[in-house]
């Protein structure tokens, strides 16, 4: 683990302004720079740099960050990687915690697993291109299929011999230990001998997000029918098959450049895509796309089309597994070729701009095309479409908008000649299943099961009450990070003031909560807690987020020259901060106490027990005594409807 004085170090050395200036062009504005925001399209610059600050902010699309963020932003790095590159970019030697005994055992093990699949990537490759079994088998078939040699080598394809040790043999007296080849599959024990497992192959390496080869995939190349046509290595620790994909070190930065990923199934129908110029393009890696696929992909784009041959077995290919795609929240396209296609064949026939041209014309909404086919083949039976309903009724409850179900309500409805309101009740009913299943059915879940039930709403009162103090709280954690140790009165700093005002209380916004927490905590803990600087740079993306999102509030800043110009001295908000710490401080005081008033007022409705009532009762009035204390002070005139104790707030 990279220690904390060395990210610290990282972040105090680039300059915000340098690095994202490489990204995006950038002209002078005030003590800012502006530019065209890189994460979405836009005319007019939004995308603000603040170099005394070290964040950036887009007022367009509401991305912001530090230059860890901008790196984890525009090339999907996690937090580890972006502060490894910029360190190395910027010659910043890093100090690590020194793992324990089984961490280091575990760190070495996996540095070897790679030298050995790197040993074995260039030994295949040598195969291919040097040996004459390599260049009359394997080779002459690759480029029979129309692959062009520089192809070959972007995706680092190679050849295992037709002999049962020439891997074994040659790594071995390379120095790479037996057991390591074992473990990685590239060697098997069959009878007591050892026996290379890829032999007589065409070899496919499988590359990790960054490129480094973490396992292989082999085509038979002789006519041995018993023999399958592809095998694959197994797991180990650094080849999970359910969390790669194939192509994607190549395709990621064409994936968020056109927004979209074309997922296939072959290998040869990603390099065929590659090699006519269609390069945000990956395969499932012989195997049935999973969750963490899928969150591979979202890392990139939320848009997924999916290529499949145009026979019947395409079409049941294509339409299972897919609501696994759309419960991460994708949006999930179908393109069904000719009959007589693969993306393989079809790029070769067509080319790159007629490719593009049909894939555009012809791509389909999956569920609205699972919805017409299955609807197609039912042939009006009953009992099929009872089926196909349920069938439907399933992957539109695993989409996460509700916006978006509705309209996949609306439309399958439409296509299957149902009553709407059938159909959104069936919905509601699978998505309060699967929730039941999980055992839980947290706030954002149940607002689901609201959306799509038109007598369940949120009440207005309620909601702006919720708003009210997401509002406060926010603009209290501001105040905290802007000002924290300046003095606001008898040498208490505005931390000291505003922490025992909130003394057991906690907010109701979660993010605004925890970074309350560590702010208690820090105080607690130092004499000199620390603010913003901190928690701009802290590890957790929530945290981090929320901390320069409330110093990045407005896009506006005021001209040093206003006041020479138009005679007018405007406070700045850093002059006025006393006067917001304490108005701020009374305002949510007062929200508080309405809120105790109210939930009092309930228990006492609902109260049998005399003595606890009378209890309540007490309470209550001293309750409704601080408040209007702080609604004089605040010039605030509290009306009750019924002209007694209760009142709204």
């Amino acid at each position: 683990m990279i220690r904390q004085n060395s990210i610290q170090t990282i972040l105090d050395t680039v300059p915000i302004e340098g690095l994202i200036g490489e990204y995006v062009s950038l002209k002078k504005r005030g003590s800012n720079y502006i530019g065209l925001c890189p994460f979405h399209n836009e005319k007019t610059p939004s995308f603000s740099v603040s170099p005394s600050k070290g964040i950036f902010k887009c007022f367009g699309c509401g991305k912001a960050g530090n230059v860890v963020g901008f790196l984890m932003e525009h090339e999907h790095f996690n937090f580890p990687e972006s502060l490894r590159f910029l360190a190395d970019k910027y010659h910043i030697p890093i100090e690590e915690d020194q793992p324990d005994e089984s961490d280091r055992a575990s760190l070495d093990k996996q540095d070897s697993l790679y030298i050995v699949n790197q040993y074995a990537l260039h030994h295949f490759q040598n195969r291919l291109f040097e040996t004459e079994e390599g260049k009359t088998i394997g080779l002459s078939y690759l480029k029979e299929r129309g692959f062009l040699e520089e192809t070959l080598k972007t995706f680092q394809i190679g050849y295992s011999l037709n002999k049962s040790d020439d891997f074994s043999k040659t790594a071995m007296e390379a120095g790479h230990r037996l057991e390591l080849l074992k473990e990685l599959g590239l060697v098997k024990d069959y009878n007591n001998s050892l026996k290379d497992f890829f032999k007589g192959r065409i070899i496919f390496p499988i590359r990790n997000l960054s490129g480094k080869p973490i396992a292989f995939a082999g085509r038979v190349m002789s006519n041995n029918v018993k023999a399958p046509k592809y095998i694959n290595s197994p797991e180990t620790p650094v080849y999970e098959k359910g969390k790669t994909l194939f192509g994607i070190d190549l395709a990621r930065t064409e994936i968020r450049k056109h927004d979209e990923c074309l997922l296939v199934e072959g290998y040869t129908d990603v390099m065929s895509l590659h090699q006519y110029d269609i390069r945000n393009v990956v395969a499932s890696s012989g195997t049935s796309l999973t969750e963490d696929q899928v969150r591979l992909i979202k890392r990139f784009t939320k848009h997924v089309t999916i290529l499949y041959d145009g026979d019947q077995a395409g079409i049941k290919a294509a339409i299972r597994g897919v609501d696994i795609i759309l419960k991460q929240g994708l949006t999930v396209y179908i393109l069904m070729l000719p009959e007589e296609h693969d993306p393989d064949s079809f790029i070769r026939k067509s080319g790159t701009d007629e490719f593009k041209k049909y894939l555009q014309k012809n791509k389909q909404d999956f569920i609205l095309f699972k919805t017409k086919e299955q609807v197609k083949s039912a042939n009006n039976d009953p009992a099929q479409l009872s089926l196909i309903i349920h069938n439907v009724v399933d992957s539109i409850a695993v989409v996460p908008d509700p916006i978006q179900r509705s309209l996949y309500v609306r439309e399958c409805a439409h296509l299957m000649h149902l009553d709407e309101n059938m159909l959104v009740s069936e919905v509601r009913k699978k998505i309060r299943k699967i929730l039941y299943d999980k055992g839980k059915l947290n706030t954002t879940e149940r607002q689901k099961l609201n959306e799509l039930d038109s007598n369940k709403q949120v009440a207005p009162r309620q909601a702006n009450k919720i708003d009210q103090f997401y509002f406060f709280e926010k603009k209290i954690i501001r105040l905290i990070l802007s000002y924290g140790d300046k003095i606001i009165e008898n040498d208490t700093s505005v931390v000291a003031s505003i922490l025992s005002n909130l003394d057991g209380i906690r907010f109701k916004h979660p993010v605004y909560n925890q970074l309350l927490e560590l702010i208690r905590q820090h105080y607690h803990a130092s004499d000199h807690p620390v603010f913003a600087d901190f928690y701009k740079h802290h590890a957790d993306d929530q945290i981090r987020k929320a901390c320069i999102e409330l110093m990045t509030d407005s896009n506006y800043e005021l001209s040093k020259n206003w006041s020479e110009k138009r005679g007018i001295t405007i406070p700045t908000e850093e002059d006025n901060y006393v006067n917001d710490v304490i108005s701020c401080m009374t305002r949510y005081n007062f929200l508080c106490l309405s809120d105790l008033i109210e939930r009092n007022n309930e228990a006492m409705k609902t109260e049998t027990d005399a003595d606890k009532l009378k209890q309540l009762v007490k309470e209550h009035q001293i309750l409704l005594d601080k408040r209007s204390t702080l609604g004089e002070r605040l010039n605030i005139v509290i009306v009750s409807p019924d002209h007694k104790s209760r009142f709204d707030v």
